[in-house]
């Protein structure tokens, strides 16, 4: 019984399948569409803007006869592109050739089916793939992930940025950047014993971790005492109103901590920095940017943001 359906407790599997042929979208429709959601393209360009779009599919179907993009050019856009490498390619062809089969595999598809088309078998396929692409990609965030906050680390910081700045250099969106420094660490820890220090940045985690919310939006813990806000496609306004916020929201928390007898309170000081990626800048430009924002931001005395400017910095 369990084969024959997705699952009873989960959303279905999110399919987008390329193919020219209308018949051939048809039978997918009429023997599939109750046990995943379909969306259908029948051209390269069609499949690259939904292959993009949030909420991503799951898997990829694509025939390799097709005008303009055949489906082999298509697979190794979509395998070469970091927001959708991870996603699995199943080439759906009439073709059996050895030579085809061949080269299929070798630009990255996970497997090949010969039309026609058995419904029963497709659907045994897309489920295995999805299933066991859920299960890489799980294990892949867990490695991602520091180990004290379970926010992402520096790396996985790293490979985020890279995605976004590509896809804000692609459709023409700014990108903006928070560094986040949680002030005088090292004296607010000193007396603590690896307990409470935990408790600690666990609280400021927590505080941190719902305001890069949005699609493309991310949080980081990229050093012990810093965090990183990406903010995908961001006004300046939303930016500046999400450091005001968070400087409030940690010193809300009221932690404080005695420090040879006088008491620190937890308060953090951020850097604010933004641009359009083009020209010459790279995504490094805006992570420096941040920084410098930050270190201005602590200069003045912590507990509060600046916002870089390539004229000059503002101040809170």
């Amino acid at each position: 019984m369990m084969d024959q359906q997705t699952t009873s407790h989960q959303s279905k599997f999110k399919v987008l399948y390329i193919d020219d042929n209308p018949l051939d979208l048809q039978i997918i429709l009429n023997q599939l569409s109750d046990q995943f959601e379909f969306t259908f393209a029948n051209n390269g360009r069609e499949a690259l803007i939904y292959g993009f779009q949030q909420p991503q599919p799951d898997i990829f179907l694509i025939d390799i006869h097709m005008p303009s993009m055949n489906g082999f050019e298509l697979c190794e856009k979509f395998t070469k592109a970091p927001e959708t490498s991870h996603i699995p390619i199943i080439f759906l062809t009439g073709n059996n050739t050895l030579n085809c089969k061949t080269r299929a595999f070798n630009i990255g598809c996970v497997d090949y089916v010969v039309k026609p088309i058995d419904p029963r078998e497709l659907r045994l396929r897309i489920n295995n793939h999805v299933k066991i692409s859920r299960q890489s990609n799980a294990i892949k965030t867990l490695a991602a992930l520091e180990s004290e906050t379970k926010i992402n680390n520096y790396y996985k910081y790293l490979q985020e940025l890279q995605t976004e700045w590509n896809l804000c250099k692609r459709y023409d969106y700014p990108l903006t950047l928070l560094h986040c420094e949680i002030d005088n660490l090292q004296d607010i820890l000193a007396p603590l014993n690896a307990k409470q220090s935990s408790q600690i940045m666990l609280a400021v985690a927590n505080a941190i971790r719902d305001l890069g919310n949005r699609p493309g939006d991310s949080v980081a813990h990229i050093n012990p005492a810093t965090f990183a806000i990406l903010l995908s496609d961001s006004q300046i306004s939303h930016a500046v109103n999400c450091a005001k916020e968070l400087v409030a929201r940690i010193s809300a928390l009221q932690i404080k901590v005695l420090s040879e007898d006088l008491p620190i309170q937890v308060t953090m000081s951020i850097g604010v920095a933004s641009l359009y990626p083009e020209g010459n800048t790279t995504m490094m430009t805006l992570h420096d940017n941040a920084n410098t924002a930050l270190i201005e931001a602590k200069l003045n005395g912590g507990n509060n943001w600046c916002m870089y400017s390539v004229s000059h910095i503002l101040t809170t």
